[in-house]
């Protein structure tokens, strides 16, 4: 399936619907195209937000043309999750938060493009999250900045932020 990454957000302040707002207002913002692929929107029952899956892409939706095309799901906190234990799984990252995983973005490799675009506007909106790719690189809107002011590097979510110049 090849690398993925998500993003982190203090529990304390996270809700599915914000960040599905700015899930949406990131990719207008990056000039990008959005489309509803996934939705079990609600628990008909609690009320309480269940899924949301996202295509994101440069162009236009075509199936046999994957690049610069990326997958974004919306997860609920499962509470029986949160826990002391859990709160301090992204400590190395930031300790002041408890970061969890809110937000999958599937398909990096070929993506990096969009993904920049995408993660850089979400970050701007978000500057306390982080994404987080899974060789252990999360970058926070500090580090898309400096990225955004060099010569764009495709291999920019393959390598760790701090070390970049």
């Amino acid at each position: 399936m090849g690398l993925s990454g998500v993003i982190l957000k203090d529990r304390r302040n996270y809700s599915p619907e914000e960040l599905l707002r700015d899930a949406v207002t990131s990719a207008f913002r990056a000039d990008l195209n959005l489309m509803l692929s996934e939705c079990d929107r609600y628990d008909k029952t609690t009320g309480d937000f269940k899924y949301a899956q996202f295509n994101i892409s440069v162009g236009n939706f075509d199936s046999d043309y994957e690049k610069d095309q990326f997958i974004f799901e919306i997860f609920p906190l499962d509470n029986d999750f949160v826990n002391d234990d859990r709160d301090t799984t992204f400590e190395d990252i930031d300790s002041t938060q408890k970061l969890y995983n809110v937000a999958v973005i599937e398909k990096v490799s070929q993506n990096e493009n969009s993904i920049f675009k995408f993660a850089y506007e979400y970050l701007k909106l978000n500057p306390k999250d982080y994404i987080w790719f899974e060789d252990d690189f999360a970058f926070d809107f500090q580090d898309m900045e400096r990225l955004s002011k060099l010569p764009f590097d495709e291999n920019w979510c393959y390598k760790n932020p701090k070390n970049l110049l």
